[in-house]
């Protein structure tokens, strides 16, 4: 993963640090944000390979937003691999579609659009596998 750039989108900065630890080990360059709008601006600005984000961001914006916004931003949003991580498991998280959500810019029971789901903690390997598997 050297020369790579990623972005990691999560409000837990212990949790934050100790994955970019883990991509920067491989060379990738890592940048963290905590919130949607400073999420969605790194990435427009850095355009990173591959971004990770967190599903529980601080209300009223949680990952669902960031992804559903990343998407929506022409063919480099439409295209970068996006990890969801949470502490949910797959199972709770109702097969990863958009939660019925008043006011919420997406439709629920849409599929999520993203390229992988992790639970947290993860456990470096499997970050690592998955990193490896989506950016080839």
């Amino acid at each position: 993963m050297a020369e790579r750039l990623i972005l990691i989108v999560d409000d837990d900065p212990d949790i934050a640090e100790a994955m970019g630890l883990v991509l920067e080990s491989t060379g990738a360059e890592v940048r963290i944000e905590e919130d949607v709008d400073a999420g969605i601006a790194a990435a427009l600005e850095m355009r990173p390979d591959l971004i990770l984000v967190d599903l529980m961001l601080p209300d009223p914006d949680d990952g669902y937003f960031f992804v559903h916004r990343l998407r929506s931003e022409g063919e480099y949003g439409a295209r970068v691999p996006v990890v969801l991580l949470s502490s949910l498991t797959r199972a709770e998280m109702d097969d990863l579609r958009y939660p019925e959500v008043e006011g919420a810019p997406f439709e629920a029971g849409e599929p999520v659009p993203i390229s992988a789901f992790l639970e947290k903690p993860t456990p470096p390997a499997r970050l690592l596998g998955a990193a490896n598997d989506l950016l080839g």
